[in-house]
């Protein structure tokens, strides 16, 4: 009778252990495929901003060259201000307690 009980008890752990890493793989499946999608997300901005930055580096070359600022100030169109208006700044604090 011990034997048959301890035999039934075994077994229902087993079962019981057997379902909880069934469910735990699952679980640990669920998450290897989301952090992939995650890595290949952040892949491909890595590699959009990689594009980016080169274009950004060879503008940034063009337009830091000093030979080459006049042409640039007169491909943009800039015009000289015609009058300049100033803040001003009060004195005190700007923010007060309540």
């Amino acid at each position: 009778m011990t034997k048959s009980i301890n035999l039934k008890i075994v077994s229902n752990c087993l079962i019981a252990l057997s379902l909880l890493l069934v469910a735990f793989a699952i679980f640990q499946i669920g998450l290897y495929t989301r952090e992939k999608c995650l890595i290949a997300s952040y892949e491909n901005k890595i590699f959009h901003l990689s594009e980016s930055n080169k274009s950004l580096a060879v503008n940034f070359s063009k337009v830091s060259s000093l030979a080459n600022i006049d042409n640039y100030v007169s491909d943009k169109k800039f015009t000289e201000p015609q009058n300049i208006k100033y803040l001003q700044v009060l004195e005190g604090p700007i923010a007060a307690k309540k």
